[in-house]
């Protein structure tokens, strides 16, 4: 009963869900570019973060600022990851663990690793990625052109253009902005101009990808399939205390990890991603907490000795709180938690976590 009563209370304390089914964060967009701009948001373009971050995407704010060149790219990675039947975002954890549990650097994959290794994202005249500059339109036309030819053959013989700026386009630029204007990818600017310097904007960048997913998609021209996941033979179930993953599993059937987000003035805060076998993400919190504040927030014990379930159907860790935990802080207000080690159990499949407790030894 004080276990339930518990959970309750902590649902009503939590301010990040158990089950993140997050809705998209408000954006303003321009009328011609609502439709593409959502159906990017469901192709998934917009979110490619990895391991430990936790930032919302790109569909934020003003989408009709420039956007910068990792940002163009990286999203131009998760497309290739969709054209490929694969998901950028469970591709990261997943690749990223596999490398941890392997003893490789990097320790974290990024979607910007991804574009580079694809060949999206190269170096500027002078071999600088420059990531965080605004890309020009020219630019964004050979990435969207690499972004084609990282899944497809590419169609060959171009055309002309018909702009009457054409001159004025980088020779090493032209082919692929014919390319993707005969695609239907990228048009003008109007009055007859493609302008190859003006920048390109986020609402932009979602419309081509979009527009390059419908009329190129994956056609199988292309045998090797760079997000193609290797299961590590047996699976492993490891765990860490040095770094921002805390824990790594992979079974027959899933994936699991659990990291810390950015530090908060109440402790680590720790998620558990869980990815099925069609990469599909979601992303829990533990129950158990280390300390809670209204101000503050709500911190974790670190999630510790994992294992999988005999049946592979679930994970057991371990949690040590090591004081007795109120709310606020202060011995007046309800008792959260008591000082013990606690054994949580996850479902794989719903998520659901339950635990016991034991005492910790007496301090001697």
């Amino acid at each position: 009963m004080k276990r339930i009563a518990a959970c309750c209370l902590l649902l009503s304390l939590l301010t990040v869900p158990a089950l993140a089914a997050e809705e998209a964060p408000a954006y303003a967009a321009s009328p011609w570019a609502q439709t593409e701009v959502e159906e990017a948001a469901a192709l998934g373009l917009d979110r490619w973060t990895g391991v430990g971050d936790t930032s919302s995407g790109i569909l934020w704010g003003d989408l009709r600022q420039s956007i910068s060149r990792r940002d163009f790219a990286s999203a131009a990675a998760a497309l290739s990851a969709v054209e490929h039947g694969s998901r950028l975002e469970s591709y990261l954890r997943i690749e990223t663990c596999h490398r941890k549990v392997a003893g490789e650097t990097p320790y974290g994959l990024t979607a910007l690793d991804v574009a580079r290794e694809l060949g999206i994202l190269q170096g500027r005249g002078d071999g600088e990625l420059d990531p965080y500059a605004s890309i020009t339109r020219q630019e964004a036309a050979v990435m969207l052109a690499r972004t084609l030819r990282s899944y497809r053959e590419a169609p060959e013989e171009a055309g002309e253009l018909p702009f009457a700026d054409a001159g004025d386009i980088a020779p090493w630029a032209a082919a692929d902005v014919a390319l993707m204007y005969r695609l239907g990818v990228m048009n003008g600017v109007g009055e007859d101009r493609f302008d190859p310097l003006g920048t390109y904007t986020i609402e932009q960048c979602m419309a081509s990808l979009v527009r390059l997913h419908e009329n190129a998609p994956y056609d199988g021209s292309r045998a090797e399939d760079p997000f193609a996941i290797q299961r590590v033979a047996g699976g492993y179930a490891e765990s860490w205390t040095d770094a921002e993953l805390a824990f790594a599993v992979e079974t027959e059937d899933w994936w699991a990890m659990a990291w810390t987000g950015p530090a908060v003035m109440g402790g680590p805060f720790f998620h558990i991603d869980v990815i099925d076998s069609g990469l599909g993400l979601r992303t829990y919190v533990p129950p158990v907490l280390s300390s809670y504040s209204d101000f503050r927030g709500a911190g974790h014990p670190w999630p510790r000795d994992v294992r999988v379930s005999e049946d592979g159907g679930a994970i057991v860790y371990d949690a040590v709180v090591e004081r007795d935990v109120y709310k606020n802080g202060l011995e007046d207000q309800p008792l959260l938690f008591q000082r013990g080690l606690y054994t949580i159990t996850m479902d794989l499949a719903t998520g659901e976590q339950t635990w016991t407790r034991s005492d910790l030894p007496e301090a001697g």
